[in-house]
């Protein structure tokens, strides 16, 4: 009778002993926390913008990001995304902008989504001046030194009206 058990208890007993712990499940950013940094993006952003610094505009960026911005080539890559910035630059100055960042979707513990519009006062050398309304969507990344950075940004207009 206890030949009968040994083996299955023995078995038991390996599988204990071998079994290895669940992976852990990473928990998910807090929704705020995000937010806010997300936030810290778009005023950077927005500073960049209105002081020309392509450089700046580009930190904002994961070192292999994407934009793509109507009216500009896909820029892939820090380096292209300055690149494009600067050409940008020297064609318009922004005189202000305000971007507003709408809901935000954590999809993992460091990719999360978000969109929004955008509104920019812009000249160009002749002195011409509009304003443009836009509306974006953008893929950010979590980086090991524990910063979010955009990794994918699409944007387009709704509308551009000249000033007088």
């Amino acid at each position: 009778m206890l030949r009968r058990f040994a083996a299955p208890a023995l078995l038991l007993a390996l599988g204990a002993a071998c079994a290895q712990p669940a992976p852990e499940t990473a928990a998910l950013p807090d929704t705020t926390a995000v937010r806010a940094a997300l936030e810290t993006i778009a005023t950077q952003y927005e500073t960049a913008l209105v002081a020309g610094d392509a450089a700046g505009l580009a930190a904002v960026f994961v070192e292999d990001g994407h934009e793509a911005l109507y009216g500009s080539p896909t820029a892939a890559g820090r380096a292209a995304i300055q690149a494009n910035a600067a050409a940008a630059f020297g064609a318009v100055r922004y005189e202000t902008a305000d971007i507003v960042t709408g809901p935000v979707a954590v999809h993992a513990p460091t990719v999360v989504t978000a969109g929004g519009t955008a509104t920019f006062t812009m000249a160009d050398p002749a002195g011409a001046r509009n304003t443009g309304w836009f509306r974006w969507a953008a893929a950010y990344r979590l980086g090991g030194d524990g910063t979010w950075r955009i990794e994918y940004l699409i944007a387009f207009p709704d509308s551009i009206t000249p000033l007088r």
